[in-house]
């Protein structure tokens, strides 16, 4: 497998991963997360991992590894350390260890104890705590085999989703509009539609009107 261009093409080769790298790595076991492409919104996420069984598989509960889909036609060994990441996670959950907080997004020590111990390569990041992950050689190692063996295309995936422009915002119309005294001048400014008079003149025809 050299270049993925289909969005199956690349579950697929997601979901394969995964597997190898379980056998090779993690040893976790159980059933597989469902491994999702999905956009990741305003939110600046390579990845997650969902800890709530959020997926009813045939009546199997499954947790989601989802990656990206604006990030998708990353190198592949990127898009690899990124899918190994949210399988620290799960092996985490799995054996008991809390390893985030603050909604998921601080990335404690044991996370980057268990992320060390499957062979990557762990940084502080900001807000996140220690969640800035590379490959070291282990985990490395075991991508090179994926590539090797056509479990990962080795070019990678050439599919990803545009980022969306955000359109331009218009501009409110202002509902405020400029009334005039015919008799002296004296402006105030209202809704329109409305009536004023001026105090200053007093007289009838001093009725303020809109101009503007």
């Amino acid at each position: 497998m050299s270049t993925v261009i289909t969005l199956q093409s690349a579950l697929m080769a997601l979901e394969n991963f995964y597997d190898f790298a379980d056998t090779e790595l993690f040893h976790i076991g159980g059933e597989r997360p469902q491994i999702t492409i999905q956009t990741r919104g305003k939110r600046p996420a390579l990845g997650w991992y969902s800890r709530s069984e959020i997926w009813d598989c045939a009546a199997v509960k499954r947790h989601e590894i989802n990656i990206s889909a604006e990030t998708l036609n990353r190198p592949i060994v990127d898009t690899a350390c990124t899918l190994l990441h949210e399988m620290v996670h799960h092996y985490n959950l799995v054996h008991g260890v809390q390893d985030v907080s603050r909604q998921g997004r601080w990335h404690n020590k044991k996370f980057k104890e268990s992320a060390e111990k499957h062979g990557l390569i762990v940084s502080m990041g900001d807000k996140i705590g220690y969640s800035v992950t590379a490959l070291g050689e282990v985990a490395l190692g075991v991508v090179e085999r994926a590539i090797a063996s056509g479990i990962l295309p080795a070019d990678g995936i050439a599919l990803c989703r545009q980022v969306e422009a955000e359109r331009p915002k218009k501009p409110r119309e202002s509902t405020v509009v400029k009334y005039e005294c015919p008799e002296c001048g004296a402006t105030v400014r209202g809704k329109s539609g409305l009536r004023f008079v001026c105090l200053n003149c007093e007289a009838v025809d001093s009725v303020l009107i809109e101009i503007s």
